[in-house]
């Protein structure tokens, strides 16, 4: 039995599927003379357009086109395909190596990931995978190489994939009517690996130590998403268990689909508001599944973490606009950035701060940064203005003093009047909270 941390709740049974990458160091370097420079080049620029070309049809699938926050993923792939350091650094290699393009961009590639891999937050470690991902595409459409095993069509039960790790193209590529589980053993919960498998309502399990080495094709095995196990090559006693607890999980989850019709009351008649918290588009599956009464608490740090520059209003108003639109509704309060400065240094152009937690985040970093938070307000704003008279809340957070409520009022007020000289509608009844806290 291997342990790991579970990110997708539920329960899988099949059996396994490793998936092995093709290692970036075993991309064979050769000499090339100076007349199929250029030509290597101009595969380069080839194997860019194709790339482009794949996740543009990517972007065109019902599962990614229905989901922004998937839909953000892939064209964050598209920026990275499209940056013009990672091109110029291909480019520059192959004429100043003189090595082929395979070895050049696998070697370029390693180095961007690694990078990212060996920062000590989890947001960026979680980057590496796309950076891998989208090299590994270009890689391909270089080298018409295959960068992994096919998933064998013949299992005679359902597939739980295994693997180091994975990336967000492959996950979309699965059959979801084959593919049961997913186990890997790097992978953190904010990855986007991680993200796209609770929104496929895949069960998963991450950082599971030893998974390569104990794993094999084959083998049957189980995934408990209730405690992170993986339990390889079970008795038959194990699985009767595990059937009945995926029945019984079924079951559970059919008798609450059936029961969110009916009030939230307590036994002496008191009505109870229960509203979700949620911080990614794709979070409003579940509370609509759920029909919560609203959302509660809208994080917006996601839409700063995972970029490679600050969020354009329309962009933020778009993302607000979506949600809003998908509530049918209901009450919702939109928390501003709440965010340390160490969380976003790569926006910011700053040195990561000793002790972010307390010092230099959320609106303290907002008053410093003015343009940065106004653009965030204006689009809450514009976005409030489409929804109905009180529908929607601010909330600002990390009040410590009266002195930071009256400057945020104003900077508030600012974009409220910015606004109405540009014709926009502004909100009605727009409700205004604090977070009244200082951390210890």
């Amino acid at each position: 039995m291997l342990k790991g941390l579970a990110i997708s709740p539920g329960y899988a049974l099949g059996q396994i599927h490793c998936l092995r990458h093709i290692q970036l160091e075993s991309i064979e370097s050769s000499t090339i003379p100076a007349s199929e420079v250029d030509p290597e080049i101009e595969r380069f620029k080839n194997a860019i357009e194709v790339s482009r070309s794949e996740i543009n049809q990517l972007l065109e699938l019902p599962q990614i086109k229905s989901s922004l926050e998937i839909s953000n993923i892939f064209q964050a792939h598209l920026t990275l395909i499209d940056d013009p350091d990672l091109q110029k650094e291909v480019t520059k290699r192959i004429r100043e190596q003189m090595h082929d393009v395979q070895s050049v961009v696998g070697s370029v590639i390693k180095d961007y990931s690694n990078f990212f891999r060996n920062l000590p937050d989890p947001q960026f470690q979680g980057k590496a995978i796309d950076i891998m991902d989208v090299g590994k595409r270009i890689l391909k459409n270089c080298c018409k190489r295959k960068t992994s095993t096919p998933i064998h069509r013949h299992y005679d039960d359902g597939i739980i994939i295994v693997a180091e790790d994975l990336t967000p193209s492959e996950i979309v590529g699965f059959n979801p009517n084959r593919i049961k589980g997913i186990a890997i053993e790097e992978g953190t919960p904010t990855s986007h690996a991680s993200i796209l498998a609770r929104s496929l309502g895949i069960p998963a399990l991450i950082q599971v130590k030893d998974l390569m080495q104990k794993a094999h094709s084959g083998s049957y095995a189980i995934i408990d998403g209730s405690t992170g196990q993986l339990i390889i090559n079970p008795d038959e006693h194990l699985r009767l268990k595990y059937t009945g607890e995926l029945e019984n999980f079924r079951q559970r989850q059919q008798k609450i689909l059936a029961s969110l019709s009916e009030p939230s009351v307590t036994t002496d008649g008191v009505q109870i508001s229960l509203k979700a918290n949620i911080g990614q588009l794709s979070d409003l599956d579940a509370v609509n599944a759920n029909r919560a009464d609203g959302i509660g608490l809208y994080r917006t740090e996601f839409a700063y973490l995972t970029r490679r520059s600050f969020p354009t209003e329309n962009e933020l108003f778009q993302a607000y606009s979506e949600v809003i639109s998908k509530i049918n509704g209901a009450s919702i309060t939109i928390r501003t950035i709440d965010i340390g400065g160490d969380k976003i240094s790569h926006l910011m152009g700053n040195a990561m701060e000793r002790n972010p937690e307390l010092g230099w985040r959320a609106v303290r970093m907002a008053l410093d940064c003015q343009e940065v938070f106004i653009t965030q307000i204006r689009a809450i704003l514009r976005a409030a203005a489409l929804a109905k008279s009180g529908q929607v809340g601010i909330l600002f957070p990390m009040i410590s003093n009266i002195e930071e409520l009256r400057k945020i009022k104003q900077l508030l007020n600012q974009a409220h009047e910015e606004l109405i000289k540009a014709g926009e509608p502004n909100p009605e009844n727009l409700k205004i909270g604090i977070m009244v806290e200082i951390p210890s």
